[in-house]
């Protein structure tokens, strides 16, 4: 499902009651040519539609049967065509050919399947949780809608706030004391996958009135992000997605720095000086930033060291070390 079709998903649950007055309006009193429109629409929506995921349709009416799905069906199921009919359907006043019963008799089979095999996937994920003894998420996913601050100190009393809609970070806004007119961003221009934050995993820097640094993880996946954010507009945003916070439990780094890999480095800033430094692993090392500890099992960061060990695929432990000065 793509991102802006879940979001139309959590907003109508969201506001059920309201969605459904809006359409007994428009049932009561259509608007010119929506037909046309409606039409339009139709082709492509069933573009991305998968009935097998819904069956809403066939838990509340009939079907109608075409000779092919007759044939295709009996056949399948070792009957004639007259026995299927006979045994499952009737013809309507204006000749089609319809159920007898509601629910569909086959979406019913379906469901049971469907059911089954969620019991089987719930027992399995609660065997995992009691032999790992860890839950599934990075951190506390519980939906939060307070705005998220941070402030500076004097002389600059900087500021940043993230505004959270529908359980998931909206807009980002920083200033400080001599900046005219704020900076804003909308989050998903530059993290398009849904994600949940937590206090736990979330923090901001200032690098006097020059950037925010903000670094948080993904409570859902544990992937890690750093934003720099220039307060001059002339100046690039910077977003990474391979961030190495020091939220994570494995990884051990400086407050005042900042840690991330390209798959083949990785790379350390100094966010109150700007000063950076850069270990190499001399190659390019498969990763999911999803799943980060498959291959960069832990990290030790320092002002004076950058420590890594690394997972190879047959599952060697390299470890790589240098000296640094930040």
């Amino acid at each position: 499902m793509s991102y802006f079709t879940r979001k139309f998903v959590n907003k109508v649950l969201q506001h059920r009651s309201r969605f459904r007055r809006f359409l007994t309006r428009v049932e009561n009193n259509p608007p010119k040519e929506l037909d046309v429109y409606a039409d339009i629409i139709d082709k492509e929506v069933w573009k991305e539609t998968n009935c097998l995921a819904c069956a809403n349709c066939c838990r509340t009416m009939t079907p109608t049967y075409t000779f092919k799905d007759l044939q295709r069906i009996s056949k399948h199921l070792n009957m004639t065509i007259s026995q299927f009919k006979a045994k499952w359907l009737y013809k309507d006043k204006e000749g089609e050919w319809m159920n007898v019963s509601t629910p569909c008799q086959f979406c019913l089979n379906y469901f049971f399947m469907r059911i089954i095999l969620l019991l089987a996937l719930v027992a399995a994920f609660c065997i995992s949780c009691n032999n790992s003894g860890k839950g599934k998420t990075f951190c506390d996913t519980t939906c939060n809608s307070d705005t998220i601050k941070f402030s500076g100190t004097e002389p600059f009393d900087q500021g940043l706030a993230i505004s959270i809609r529908d359980c998931e970070p909206d807009s980002l806004k920083w200033t400080h004391k001599g900046l005219l007119n704020e900076r804003q961003i909308l989050f998903r221009q530059f993290v398009t996958q849904s994600i949940r934050l937590n206090k736990s995993a979330i923090s901001c820097s200032f690098q006097d009135t020059t950037n925010a640094w903000l670094a948080f993880n993904d409570c859902i996946t544990g992937r890690g992000y750093i934003f720099k954010l220039p307060y001059r507009k002339g100046n690039q945003i910077t977003t990474i997605s391979g961030a190495l916070n020091s939220f994570d439990p494995k990884f051990s780094v400086d407050p005042d720095l900042r840690a991330y890999t390209d798959r083949g480095n990785i790379y350390v800033v100094n966010v109150t000086t700007g000063k950076d430094a850069q270990m190499t692993f001399k190659k390019e090392y498969e990763m999911d930033f999803n799943n980060i500890h498959k291959t960069i099992d832990t990290i030790h960061i320092t002002k004076q060291r950058i420590y890594a060990k690394l997972i190879d695929k047959d599952g060697n432990e390299i470890p790589f070390e240098k000296k640094i000065e930040l």
